[in-house]
């Protein structure tokens, strides 16, 4: 195409997002308008305020692969926050067994243990308010139809750099991260500022890189909290089920229930030395489970920052974006973080 034929709406377009509030909607979206019906084009706000210039590709497509790359962006950083807050209530777990373990075997709790139980929570809630503000922006991203986007999608940024600031390290991790995302901060403080479209992606891959750096890290660590978890709820389940402590019934109903019957004496035979032990075997299995899909749901947490980061540097460079490995990343690990939901809340 010669240059006296090339459409020139794009860098209309990219001017309206680089100085929100500043158009005269009397003369520039009409001309917009009509260059993009000219060239049968759907808009392509997505394409301009994700910042990636119009190459070669079907600008529709380009825009279409936008939006889609950052609606999975907005579910990665979602599913990722879940995660967070899924360990969080591990640990929380956990800090209240250690409590009750020790009363019950009338021995002090050490205050120096809660301490540091409470600031892997802390640490550990950073990251979930990380992952939110990381959504934000996807999220902001995905609304660019609105008439000031641009200002969204700048507002977001700032808050997702704010979020790196001062990230604690955790309890047991790689120690102080903050190295880790003093580049990425300082490109989304230069996004907020100058709404430079191409900067905006670059922040947002560079993001992106340190976020999945620092989970790759401390996935070790993550997944060490649910084993702890685990582990003593175990120990103390079984504790609790052989000294008869607790109604054990409604747990040990449920596997004459899965095949449809009923035990003979009407009752579960929760004194029987055999059903205790068949009852502590089937609480262990219930609890290995709920630590076997934590370990599981941060691996493929792990696996989907890892494809996101390689679909956005994909789309940085102009190349196709294929967001299916993507897709069924986070499938699986939704599915685990749903699982876990619902032993927690819904104990047999």
């Amino acid at each position: 195409m010669s240059d006296r034929r090339r459409p020139h709406f794009p860098q209309a377009l990219l001017r309206l997002t680089s100085r929100p509030g500043r158009w005269d909607s009397r003369r520039s979206l009409p001309t917009i308008s009509a260059r993009v019906r000219t060239v049968g084009l759907v808009p392509v706000l997505v394409l301009a305020c994700l910042g990636f210039v119009l190459t070669s590709q079907p600008a529709c497509r380009r825009g279409t692969q936008g939006k889609d790359l950052a609606a999975a962006g907005l579910r990665t950083a979602n599913v990722m926050a879940s995660y967070y807050d899924s360990l969080a209530r591990d640990v929380a777990d956990t800090w209240e067994m250690e409590a009750f373990d020790s009363a019950m075997r009338e021995i002090p709790f050490d205050p120096s243990a809660g301490d540091e139980l409470q600031k892997t929570i802390n640490a550990l809630n950073r990251r979930r308010l990380l992952a939110r503000r990381l959504a934000a922006t996807y999220q902001a991203l995905e609304n660019l139809a609105s008439y000031n986007a641009s200002a969204e999608v700048g507002a977001a940024a700032g808050s997702l750099g704010d979020a790196m600031s001062g990230m604690p390290g955790l309890p047991g991790g790689m120690g102080n991260p903050s190295g880790l995302f003093s580049a990425a901060a300082g490109q989304l403080a230069s996004w907020k500022q100058t709404r430079d479209v191409r900067k905006g992606a670059e922040a947002l891959v560079s993001s992106i890189e340190s976020i999945n750096a620092l989970f790759q890290k401390e996935l070790p660590a993550y997944q060490s909290l649910s084993e702890e978890r685990q582990n003593k709820a175990t120990v103390i389940s079984e504790n609790l089920i052989r000294n008869k402590l607790v109604a054990a019934g409604p747990l040990l109903d449920k596997i004459p229930d899965a095949l449809g019957l009923k035990w003979t004496s009407g009752k579960s035979p929760v004194k029987d030395e055999k059903a205790i032990n068949a009852l502590i075997a089937l609480a262990r299995v219930r609890l290995t489970r709920m630590g076997m899909l934590s370990s599981a749901a941060g691996t493929d947490i792990s696996e989907s920052l890892q494809l996101l980061l390689a679909d956005q540097r994909q789309f940085l460079g102009n190349q196709p974006v294929d967001l299916a490995a993507l897709e069924a990343s986070l499938q699986k690990s939704s599915s685990s973080l749903d699982e876990i939901e619902k032993l927690r809340t819904q104990p047999e």
